[in-house]
């Protein structure tokens, strides 16, 4: 169909351009961005239309981020544009030769 556009797109779009001004403020940078291309481990019929790994100063940005008012308003279009979404919080260890450190 011509000239359709798809309003969960656009919706996860605003949520980007209208969420960056808070989250560059608050310290925030994507150190990792790519595609979904297979469930190894999960649900199989599980997919992911975006995928990315967000690194901020402290934990105490991030949650006074998630405060601010101008990444509140933002947010409402992230609601709108995703299904299903999840936000793990990773704390780095060192690196080995093993699965568990």
């Amino acid at each position: 169909m011509t000239g359709y556009v798809d309003p969960t797109k656009e919706a996860f779009a605003a949520y980007g351009r209208e969420s960056f001004p808070a989250f560059s403020r608050f310290g925030g940078h994507i150190v990792w961005r790519g595609r979904f291309e297979l469930m190894l481990i999960g649900p199989r019929d599980a997919t992911w239309d975006a995928c990315f790994v967000a690194e901020y100063i402290s934990v105490a940005a991030f949650v006074e981020m998630l405060r601010d008012p101008v990444y509140r308003e933002a947010a409402k279009h992230r609601q709108a544009a995703v299904l299903d979404s999840r936000r793990v919080r990773l704390m780095p260890s060192e690196a080995g030769i093993g699965f568990l450190a």
